[in-house]
């Protein structure tokens, strides 16, 4: 498959399950009805200890490799901040994810239940690595190069190890909220969980840091939707969702050499999830959000001034020229996944926002 075809498919793809997600968070309420299912209504075998892990048949390496990083993750910021959290893991291959999972194989996310679980692929090829795969042209190729000789891999394995990356940012969600930041904003709060899960693997996956360093940028192409506003009003229905990660694991890498762990101190303080007693507060707007973020770490508002242009960068590669789907072909992908999802039982909690997503 030619880059342009992985392009365009992860873009229409990414628009897809982040529409499913939102509708079945809207339809779940605040308890998950009788039908809900994980791998542990499957049957499937259990990992014990701190992470209970469930996986498919023929997985358990990986589930035993999962659970590790994840229950090291929640041990380094428990160390560091403070936080305690209870997670299970589900890793599941294409036939047990979709008998728990509406959405694409191979996208991880987790469930709000209690406690949450979240659900990750046992096998390659999924919708991340497609993903990946598209932000190949972006990448310096001399940079590309001198890792991939390095390293004696290839680009595929990189991608593939993109995946938990992603798993990180996942659990980086739970502990947002478990450690009383209240982002105000979807952007925010996307960007906020990805910064936890850079911050562990800096500190404690030194191995992976190279590849998020490669991966956290956006693809070459600049889509249709770029601005902030436009993520904020149209969330489930941004032209590419994985071109706005890049965008925000961007700025991460930029953020974290100078600020560290501190800046998610200063992100609690700046945005406390609880007020002070007797202080009622609204939601801030976007322009306060951005004047508080300029405070902490100088230089936020010359990157969200990089959302607002449409032109494509000069020099973008001929293969990330494409044509994009038409509104009307994402508004026929995207109306089936919804009435695909109306039958489905919901599966998180209206308070968390349904997480499902790359």
């Amino acid at each position: 498959m030619n880059p342009a075809e992985i392009l365009r498919r992860s873009r229409l793809l990414i628009s897809f399950c982040i529409a499913v997600g939102l509708v079945l968070a809207g339809c779940a309420g605040s308890k998950h009805p009788k039908s809900f299912k994980t791998a542990a209504d499957l049957g499937l075998p259990k990992l014990t200890g701190r992470v209970p892990t469930y996986y498919s048949t023929g997985a358990s390496a990986r589930a035993e490799k999962l659970q590790k990083d994840i229950a090291d993750m929640a041990a380094f910021f428990r160390e560091r901040l403070g936080t305690r959290v209870e997670v299970t893991i589900d890793v599941l291959n294409p036939q047990d994810w979709v008998r728990v999972s509406p959405l694409p194989y191979g996208l991880p996310g987790y469930y709000g239940s209690n406690p949450p679980v979240i659900f990750m692929p046992a096998t390659p090829g999924g919708l991340v690595s497609q993903m990946a795969l598209a932000r190949r042209d972006a990448i310096p190729p001399e940079m590309l190069g001198n890792y991939l000789q390095a390293n004696h891999t290839s680009f595929d394995t990189v991608a593939e190890n993109f995946v938990d990356i992603v798993g990180f940012h996942e659990l980086g969600h739970i502990l947002c909220a478990s450690y009383g930041i209240s982002a105000p904003c979807r952007w925010l709060d996307e960007l906020i969980a990805s910064y936890f899960a850079y911050a562990f693997i800096s500190e404690q996956r030194p191995e992976l840091k190279p590849i998020f360093d490669l991966l956290g940028r956006p693809s070459y192409r600049r889509p249709k939707n770029t601005s902030l506003a436009d993520f904020e009003r149209l969330y489930a229905g941004v032209d590419d969702y994985g071109w706005y990660q890049g965008m925000f694991e961007m700025r991460i890498r930029d953020v974290y050499p100078r600020m560290g762990i501190a800046f998610l101190q200063q992100l609690r303080a700046a945005f406390p999830s609880q007020s002070p007693p007797g202080v009622e507060s609204a939601p801030p707007s976007s322009g306060i959000v951005l004047e508080r973020l300029e405070a902490l770490a100088p230089g936020f508002k010359a990157w969200a001034e990089g959302f607002g242009h449409n032109e494509e960068p000069i020099g973008a590669d001929k293969h990330a020229r494409i044509s994009r789907a038409s509104p009307n072909k994402r508004m026929q992908l995207t109306s089936a996944a919804v009435t695909r999802a109306a039958g489905h039982p919901a599966r998180r909690s209206a308070e968390d926002g349904g997480r499902g997503r790359s």
